[in-house]
């Protein structure tokens, strides 16, 4: 039998700070941000506030930690599209997978609240922005590989795309299955023109 190996200081500690991002992501988007204690997020991933503490600065620091794991995780899904060989099939992957980002509530919702108390916090204006020009980044790395250019910046079509689900996901918060449809028809109409058809 195998003996599994002690990780070192180091790794215990970012094993230890993934599980609370990954609890905080949870309890905010069922909380949202405001109403997420540190308490309910430490009892959710079995840590003690001390362990909160010695990881992040205060509940802030961990959402940007939290927003910076989300963009990760769209960055693998959209480098699944990069397998795809035929141009046809990864279009329309593509374009499924971004016509679904609007239905995304919780994260929008979470999105626009952080993005209001940002907006009253100088550094974490900052350190936002930083965030979202990493997550264009993210988004336009794949389109600029994956569709002929017209002459647009893939940032700024990643850029567009990004402001579609979230404005249209807002919309969405309405609940009234005529929207929903016709946010269901425009991002399909945004990323065709946007991505070209």
């Amino acid at each position: 039998m195998e003996r599994r190996r002690r990780l070192t200081r180091q790794e215990s500690r970012l094993v230890t700070r993934a599980k609370l991002v990954d609890a905080a992501e949870q309890v905010f988007l069922r909380e949202g941000f405001e109403h997420a204690s540190v308490e309910q997020i430490t009892e959710a991933a079995g840590f003690s506030r001390g362990a909160f503490y010695s990881n992040f600065t205060d509940k802030d620091d961990l959402a940007l930690s939290v927003i910076d794991k989300r963009r990760r995780d769209v960055a693998k899904v959209l480098k699944t599209f990069q397998r795809i060989s035929d141009p046809e099939q990864q279009r329309a992957a593509l374009r499924n997978w971004f016509s679904k980002q609007w239905q995304e509530r919780d994260w929008i919702a979470l999105h626009i609240e952080f993005d209001r108390r940002a907006a009253r916090n100088p550094v974490l204006e900052g350190r936002l922005a930083e965030l979202c020009r990493q997550e264009i980044q993210t988004w336009a790395d794949p389109l600029a590989r994956s569709f002929s250019s017209d002459g647009s910046i893939p940032a700024v079509t990643a850029l567009a795309l990004i402001a579609t689900c979230r404005g249209l996901g807002s919309v969405g918060f309405r609940a009234a299955p005529d929207l929903d449809q016709m946010c269901e028809a425009a991002v399909r109409l945004v990323f065709d023109r946007v991505v070209g058809g």
